[in-house]
């Protein structure tokens, strides 16, 4: 059933998750300072997901919602978590600036013959391209159908044990994270099934 569902890989809406991936996927490749881009070229967004800010945004919801925001996030902070909805990370200057330089040659819009949220849902989607122009004139450029975690796409076994270390490291320590990836991973050769919280709690943590 797991493969079978949409696994949130980034925490963003759905319809911004894959240009998070795309951004993510090339500031990490290719090692650039988000300080020094120029441009973002889209090929295409989503027309009611392209939103923008010039003050940063007031709530989770504004900022999860807005495809500019999930690339400039992503560019920042590679490692998805908590800190792309903190306060000062919806406002942060630099983050800002950086939305704004997102453009779209083209947008995906609603049709009145078929829902594109039916789309997304089957699996229907057009390959997405992200273009990064850097002020030194150097240009990237990476695409794809859709996020990990889709189930056209989904995460294999050792992409999930990565994300449960992502998620659990502030709660968990590394020794007591790879005994729970090991208890989760193997849960069918344990008698009790109620073995599994106790990998879960780290002794003298309260979170």
């Amino acid at each position: 059933m797991l493969m079978d569902i949409l696994v949130k890989h980034w925490p963003a809406n759905v319809f911004v998750q894959t240009y998070a991936e795309l951004a993510t996927r090339l500031v990490t490749k290719y090692k650039y300072d988000p300080d020094d881009v120029e441009e973002i070229i889209l090929t295409p967004s989503v027309a009611f997901r392209h939103w923008y800010t010039s003050t940063g945004f007031e709530s989770v919801t504004q900022a999860q919602f807005s495809i500019p925001y999930g690339i400039a996030c992503g560019m920042y902070h590679p490692e998805p978590g908590a800190v792309w909805y903190q306060p000062e990370t919806m406002k942060d200057p630099r983050i800002v600036a950086l939305l704004n330089k997102v453009k779209a040659t083209t947008m995906i819009a609603r049709t009145e013959k078929r829902s594109i949220i039916q789309d997304l849902i089957e699996g229907y989607h057009p390959e997405k391209f992200m273009t990064v122009r850097l002020k030194d004139g150097r240009e990237f450029t990476e695409s794809a159908f859709t996020h990990p975690g889709h189930p056209s796409y989904m995460l294999t076994r050792d992409e999930f044990k990565n994300r449960f270390r992502i998620e659990t490291k502030y709660v968990l320590s590394p020794a007591k994270i790879e005994d729970a990836i090991n208890c989760i991973c193997h849960l069918e050769d344990y008698g009790d099934a109620s073995v599994l919280p106790s990998f879960l709690y780290e002794a003298g943590n309260e979170n």
